[in-house]
């Protein structure tokens, strides 16, 4: 019932945007709204109140779309071997006046995640390595809603933007083990802006406001198996793993930007923002003792200069880094069963460096062509103390991607899009101490060694096709198919995506 309720609004949110979209020539917002040019430069647009001249046109859509993925195996046992998921979504960018822009988007997905194993917890990217896990796993059940809302607004040269974005999540499996997630994530930003003459400078800050619930339950007695509370690269925590088979997150984070742009699209582009947030692991079944809190860092820059005319071009360069700092909470003995921190240590690092270079040319005639391409370094190491276990690994990437965008007919326009990425690895090592390590563990890393550090190529493309008839005014519907291929050391596997909507 929720369920239905929920797509209900999403339909309902259409038809309000649909009031103030039908003014606008809907077949120039599909192009620019599409165009992978436009996305060049585009780290300014996390702070809202750059996105009062994000674009020229007023664009929205609604559709719904399947999502398909499998690999012969995964190269996380933790990401599984692929997906199958159904949604809808629907996103919205309105001008209201000269002023004022607002934008939005909600949606639901449904659908599996085949063959987990080693990860009993939701957003395994965002929480590693302190996650639950077992041996066994299996394929999970995962539902999704999100909503998201904006506004910014100028007064005289200043502008001023707020953001909110809400995503809850419910991640769960209906035999043995049975693991339940529940996930609440909540970010809200505030950004300004001020207009200089030829350039925008503003700053902005951010608060993100983060929970999970994780359970895992067993129906049949003669079934169980142990559950780990990871510490990280193999080492899980002696004391509480087996029968601890419940526990809960908690983050409180923030985030800041600065960031230069030019007031007309051409010109410089200079993006600088942080983000922190420490997840405190707790046990409920330990009198809520905190096992673990793991501090995420991100830090991005990016710099470059953009071009918007017939023929436009762009070249930047940028740095991704993100690092995570892993506390162990020692407790003292159980007093009427409750455990007391007695002693914090730092016992997991983690670092991941992508630093990058490129390029993009844009061609504006009777058909628009785009071209991006960069060249990139990727630098990871994890180490964890004692034992002492160490994991690193270097690549070097480089990636391309064309579209076509250009009428077929007056009133049916088509977009292509075609990339490849190719990554290689440079250096790697690893230290373990396996004598201290039982086998199952040992495979587990040994497996995530081999396939990290092997060579991968990606190919994907985009076909889709948009239907603006006259006589729908600017209404329009669409279709869209897509797929890639993946092909590693170890691994390979394909990906479709297939989906329809309606534009205005």
């Amino acid at each position: 019932m929720r369920k239905t309720k929920f797509i209900l609004s999403l339909l309902m949110l259409s038809v309000c945007t649909i009031v103030r979209g039908s003014v606008e020539d809907t077949i120039t917002a599909i192009n620019e709204h599409n165009s992978i040019f436009g996305d060049v430069l585009s780290l300014q647009k996390n702070n809202p109140a750059f996105m009062n001249n994000a674009y020229d046109k007023q664009y929205s859509e609604l559709r719904v779309y399947t999502d398909y993925e499998k690999l012969n195996r995964p190269i996380l046992y933790e990401l599984g071997d692929g997906h199958n998921y159904a949604g809808i979504n629907i996103n919205s960018y309105i001008k209201l006046n000269n002023t004022t822009t607002v934008w939005g988007s909600a949606s639901y997905r449904s659908g599996n995640k085949k063959d987990i194993k080693w990860n009993s917890t939701a957003d395994f990217s965002t929480l590693y390595p302190y996650i639950m896990g077992d041996t066994l796993g299996g394929n999970l059940n995962n539902e999704r809603y999100t909503f998201s809302g904006g506004c910014a607004t100028k007064v005289g040269r200043l502008t001023i933007g707020e953001l909110i974005y809400f995503r809850a999540e419910h991640e769960y499996r209906t035999k043995d083990p049975r693991p339940r997630s529940i996930v609440t994530d909540l970010s809200m930003r505030l950004g300004v802006s001020y207009d200089l003459g030829k350039y925008l400078l503003g700053t902005g800050l951010g608060a993100r406001f983060y929970k999970q619930t994780n359970s895992v339950e067993f129906f049949k007695e003669d079934g169980v198996i142990p559950e780990y509370q990871m510490l990280g690269l193999g080492m899980y925590h002696q004391r509480f793993s087996g029968n601890n088979t419940s526990s809960y997150y908690k983050g409180t984070g923030l985030c800041y930007d600065i960031n230069i742009s030019p007031t007309k699209k051409n010109g410089m582009y200079l993006s600088a923002e942080y983000n922190y947030i420490p997840y405190k692991r707790i046990l409920p079944d330990m009198n809520s003792f905190p096992i673990t809190t793991l501090y995420l860092y991100n830090y991005n820059g990016e710099v470059g200069w953009k071009t918007v005319q017939k023929f436009g071009w762009s070249c930047f360069a940028g740095i991704n880094y993100e690092k995570r700092d892993g506390d162990e909470h020692v407790a003292g003995n159980s007093s009427s069963g409750e455990y007391l921190v007695i002693a914090d240590m730092t016992m997991f690092h983690s670092h991941k460096t992508d630093s990058y270079i490129g390029g993009a040319l844009n061609f504006n005639g009777s058909a628009q062509w785009n071209f991006t391409g960069r060249i990139g370094y990727i630098d990871c190491a994890s180490n964890y103390i004692f034992p002492i276990s160490k994991m690193s690994f270097s690549k070097l990437y480089e990636r391309i991607e064309g579209q076509f965008i250009g009428n077929i007919k007056n009133d049916i326009t088509v977009n292509c899009i075609l990339s490849a990425s190719y990554f290689h690895n440079q250096n790697k090592d690893i230290t373990m101490p396996y004598t201290a390590m039982d086998n199952a563990n040992i495979n587990l890393m040994e497996y995530t060694y081999s396939n990290i550090t092997g060579n991968y190529l990606i190919i994907s493309a985009k076909m889709r096709a948009d239907y603006t008839p006259s006589n729908w005014k600017s209404y329009g519907m669409f279709i869209e198919l897509g797929g890639g291929r993946f092909e590693g050391n170890n691994n390979n596997g394909n990906k479709i995506y297939l989906s329809t909507g309606i534009t205005f």
